[in-house]
């Protein structure tokens, strides 16, 4: 079976009550996936749902664990005898539960709070913490790295096609330095809460932490966007994250037949990566089509700025072509419909504004990579400046050359501030680390310095080069143009483009308008999928340009909490 693990039967559990053998430490999602099942909830009376981020993000894989109701497969990692069951009405915790709740919450006062453990929150925990300032990282995740520098969940778990991947060797070394600076780290902990001037809710698993920070870096990074299509929310349709995540975090990949459609190099590395890893991928759709002339115009400038990067493209698409993966550009995924045989993958060739169906491709598993979007709910809740990029398609942070916003004492590293790539954040996190080591009164050391000026060399470099990245596959930017009346746009609340349009034409002016009348954003991924493209269709429907305030806005808890999570057990 092609996406077995290389240990197996290390432990089992059991899911509706089949028994699942699996390696330890991988996540229920990964496991499952590991053998075909996809089918992880019901949402309404027969509406399958499975995993999709694979990122905590979509709350879409929720499965009832040992009686506890609502818990994330991609974010819960196995354990030998667990009971796993199909999720559906969600309920109160049972006897069961294995956690500790907090009668009161405890406080923390750390000079610096970094959150987020991707490239710019790992760069910057490491260079704060090296020069003597007292450092806690928060991270939601079991697994450290970020999406960019991800790592297995241990060791011999590592894929042996990933055992010289730049990116997970790279990251190690940030690790291991991170580990040495003395910077704490606190993983499985999430922010449900941020408050000015400075106040942030934590919850690690066992009950709920204020942290109050003298200086704060918001590393948060990005998630993939949300394209609404047909059959989108379908078992068996996830993002290309998820996919990589199971590969490069537990070394496996999803059983079957792989079709991978969207916009970016990102797509064409996964493909290259899953194909070497043993998966069948049948086809690498597209979306952009450049021309020769953008070929050799955005190449050389991504040459000449960073070449490394540059020669990882070439190699992407020649690895593909010598393992026979057919990379189509200028064509699009129209829609999924679920078969007798596993799922069927519509493609259609982009000609100008229209998009023609050409063939249908039997798959087990369709991946979707249309973009990203910020994570950027904290630097909002604590009402840092922002501004819409119609370029990129999605809010800018307003900051400083040092990456301080708008607030005071806050600082916005990486893509939660904007999209600009793991190497870009890493530069940011030097120059905001080195900042935050100045204002809080200690000395910057010489090596802090030549990393912070190298920093300031390179970044011109870098926004060069993601500037001609972004020219190479530009491409129309589709929100709700290839769903029908009947496509769930809100994947939580089943919202469909039928019903947005009817609250359109019965007066809704705005996201709120049409949350009133229905229920759009108010499911546990909390607009995170919907919003920004309900934003657009709204703006193409009103002629009003999408800005800071066309979106909901954010509140605690900014994610999913349950209350007695919150305030403990004898305070309910």
């Amino acid at each position: 079976m092609r996406g077995k693990s290389r240990r197996e039967g290390a432990i089992s559990f059991t899911f509706d009550g089949r028994k699942i053998e699996c390696d330890a430490d991988v996540s229920v999602a990964a496991a499952l996936a590991n053998v075909g099942e996809f089918h992880l909830r019901t949402s309404g009376e027969d509406d399958q749902r499975g995993i999709f981020c694979g990122m905590g993000v979509c709350q879409e894989c929720r499965v009832t664990i040992d009686g506890v109701h609502g818990m994330r497969a991609c974010m819960t990692s196995v354990r030998p005898g667990m009971e796993v069951q199909r999720g559906g009405i969600p309920g109160l915790t049972n006897s069961r539960a294995e956690h500790q709740l907090q009668e009161q919450s405890a406080v923390v006062e750390p000079e610096l709070l970094v959150i987020g453990g991707g490239a710019g929150g790992l760069t910057a925990a490491a260079i704060a913490a090296e020069a003597g300032v007292d450092v806690v990282l928060l991270d939601e995740r079991p697994s450290k790295g970020g999406q960019y520098f991800k790592q297995p969940a241990k060791q011999d778990l590592l894929h042996e096609s990933l055992l010289d991947d730049n990116q997970i060797v790279t990251g190690r070394k940030l690790l291991d330095r991170v580990a040495r600076s003395g910077a704490k780290i606190v993983n499985r902990a999430e922010v449900w809460g941020a408050f000015v001037p400075g106040e942030f809710a934590v919850h690690d698993g066992n009950g709920s932490t204020i942290y109050r920070p003298k200086k704060t870096i918001v590393a948060t990074g990005a998630y993939e966007r949300g394209m609404p299509l047909p059959g989108w929310t379908l078992p068996g349709v996830m993002t290309t994250g998820a996919t990589q995540g199971m590969l490069r975090n537990y070394g496996t990949v999803p059983e079957g037949r792989i079709v991978i459609a969207g916009n970016g190099p990102l797509n064409l590395q996964i493909a290259l990566e899953l194909k070497r890893a043993g998966a069948d991928v049948r086809l690498v759709a597209e979306l952009s089509n450049p021309s020769a002339l953008t070929w050799i115009g955005s190449g050389l400038k991504m040459a000449l700025n960073v070449p490394r990067f540059a020669t990882d493209g070439i190699a992407y698409l020649r690895g593909l072509k010598k393992a026979q993966v057919p990379v189509r550009f200028g064509h699009c995924l129209l829609g999924i419909t679920a078969t007798p045989d596993g799922l069927e993958a519509s493609i259609g060739r982009v000609r100008g504004d229209a998009v023609d169906p050409i063939e249908t491709i039997a798959a087990d598993v369709v991946c979707m990579g249309y973009g990203f979007q910020p994570s950027n709910e904290i630097l909002r809740c604590l009402g840092c400046s922002h501004q819409f990029d119609d370029w990129r398609g999605h809010l800018v942070a307003e900051r400083d050359n040092e990456c301080e916003t708008t607030l005071p004492g806050v600082y916005a590293v990486g893509d939660c501030a904007g999209l600009s790539g793991a190497p870009a954040a890493m530069q940011d996190g030097t120059l905001a680390a080195v900042a935050v080591v100045r204002s809080l009164g200690y000395s910057v050391s010489a090596k802090h310095d030549a990393e912070r000026q190298r920093a300031l060399r390179a970044r011109p470099h870098h926004r060069a080069f993601q500037s001609a990245l972004w020219t190479l596959f530009h491409a129309r930017r589709i929100s709700t143009q290839l769903a029908t009346e009947e496509t769930t746009v809100c994947r939580c609340e089943a919202v469909t483009l039928g019903d947005i349009e009817a609250a359109v034409k019965d007066g809704a002016t705005s996201l709120g308008g049409i949350k009133q009348r229905t229920r759009l954003g108010m499911g546990p991924c909390q607009g995170r999928y919907c919003a920004a493209n309900a934003a657009e269709f709204l703006a193409d429907r009103t002629g009003e340009a999408v800005d800071e305030y066309s979106y909901f806005a954010p509140r605690p808890p900014l994610k999913p909490m349950r209350i007695e999570d919150i305030v403990g057990r004898a305070k309910l």
